[in-house]
């Protein structure tokens, strides 16, 4: 199978995002919010992130028969690969930022429970976030989870997959939503069903995962666009892209909003690549390696860093635009540690007991 390097730099860039979104605003020159205005649509590294899971979904499972077996792999591969880095990464915020004594406080480990069975910590309102998690980038990880639950269901159907896929996607997104009388592809949008967890499998969030696997099954293809063609669909794609960014035309998750830039920038990037292979430099396929650390781990250090600077009375040197360089680089370096160590390391040890276990 081809390695589609582009689509790891992509991922790397879409954490990256997130990780300055959430330390711009301290990124003011005389007087100047120069991160505000960079960084402030950073958060559209999820509608991007998204839109890559539902294409890797797709590439990376396009030689699997489907079946009991191969679903039953695909389940375990998605778990380890998420799970046990979010259990850390939690815990080690919640210590960070609360001390041990949150853990013995009521309710808290409903909150812990709620998180790491990606269940919403407000199922009923509040769209597209529903609530927090005690790690708060995480709520993104429930659209995340329930999506891989859908695909591995698919995958059960061997050759009529897609089918199947399309099937429960139909009725999730659009018959229960028009039964309800609340249909809509704005994802912002409460619907307020009365069983919560329907209010987040049938967000139109959803849609981005959809189009993601639609991209994959078009780069499967033997269907190629001219270069001349492609090459200005890609000028198009990173216009418009740039435009809705900067501008904050639209602004917000879903297909309605960044969701719309998103999907032409991600459909041109890939319908380049068929006819020119998009040659990536190494240092931003590891980028794109360690996103998920990136993402996941960058709370804890944007948290820890001012408490380290405090305990040694160098206030002076936290919360400045000069502070930003440490914080991203820190960040990349715990990252690398992480996906070493926890993703590879504890990672495959973890999936050779579990493939012991149920295959």
């Amino acid at each position: 199978m081809k390695k589609i390097n582009f689509i790891q730099t992509l991922r790397g860039i879409a954490a990256m995002l997130v990780v300055l979104y959430h330390i711009r605003e301290i990124i003011v020159i005389n007087g100047i919010p120069v991160g505000e205005y960079l960084f402030a649509s950073g958060a559209a590294g999820v509608d991007l992130f998204f839109m890559i899971s539902g294409f890797i979904m797709v590439y990376s499972t396009q030689q699997m028969e489907g079946g009991v077996q191969d679903t039953k792999r695909f389940f375990i591969n998605r778990l380890i690969r998420v799970l046990p880095l979010y259990i850390i990464a939690t815990v080690g915020f919640i210590y960070i930022t609360q001390g041990s004594q949150w853990f013995s406080a009521p309710g808290h480990f409903k909150q812990l429970a709620k998180a790491f069975l990606f269940y919403p910590a407000n199922a009923v309102d509040g769209a597209p976030f529903y609530g927090y998690p005690p790690l708060y980038v995480g709520w993104t990880l429930n659209y995340e989870m329930f999506f891989y639950l859908l695909f591995g269901l698919s995958l059960l159907g061997g050759r009529w997959r897609w089918w199947i896929l399309s099937g429960l996607s139909a009725i999730l997104l659009v018959i229960i939503p028009l039964l309800h009388g609340s249909f809509t592809i704005n994802a912002n949008t409460d619907q307020h069903y009365s069983i919560g967890y329907l209010n987040l499998i049938t967000n139109s969030f959803i849609y981005e995962f959809l189009f993601g696997a639609v991209l994959a099954a078009w780069y499967n293809s033997k269907i190629v666009l001219p270069k001349v063609y492609a090459g200005w669909l890609l000028v198009a794609g990173i216009g418009l892209y740039a435009w809705q960014y900067f501008s904050f035309v639209r602004y917000g998750h879903g297909p309605t909003h960044w969701g719309l830039s998103t999907a032409l920038l991600l459909a041109a990037i890939v319908t380049y690549d068929k006819t020119s292979s998009i040659r990536v430099a190494p240092v931003w396929i590891t980028l794109g390696n360690i996103s998920y650390s990136l993402y996941l781990l960058h709370p804890l250090v944007k948290s820890y860093m001012p408490q380290f600077f405090d305990r040694y009375q160098q206030e002076q040197l936290a919360l400045t635009p000069s502070y930003v360089f440490l914080y991203v680089t820190l960040t990349v370096l715990v990252s690398l540690i992480s996906y070493a160590c926890i993703e590879q390391g504890l990672g495959n040890l973890l999936k050779k007991k579990m493939y012991h276990w149920f295959l």
